[in-house]
């Protein structure tokens, strides 16, 4: 015997619910890989040219204003949350 047609819509209407929330679920992972991922290409970046200061540096003062610096890629982009004399201490300059 035949489900109901009402049954019926109700488990494709259901089916397409879990579809609906899964499809969310992975473009919400997608964004966010996506987000984090650029993070790590201005870390890159600010971290280069805080090097690049610090090996321009001739004397402990002009180290001492590198490490105050806080990198800026370009005038439309954010600066780095940290200084290069945070970047330093952290080991992340090399």
């Amino acid at each position: 015997m035949e489900p109901p047609r009402e049954t019926r819509l109700e488990s494709i209407r259901s089916a397409l619910g879990v579809l609906f929330l899964v499809v969310l679920v992975i473009a919400s992972l997608g964004v966010m890989l996506w987000h984090f991922g650029r993070g790590e290409a201005f870390d890159t970046t600010a971290i280069e040219l805080c090097r690049q200061d610090y090996q321009r540096a001739r004397t402990a003062t002009d180290s001492a204003m590198v490490g105050e610096r806080v990198p800026i890629l370009s005038r439309g982009q954010a600066t780095a949350a940290v200084s290069c004399g945070t970047l330093r201490a952290a080991g992340r300059l090399r």
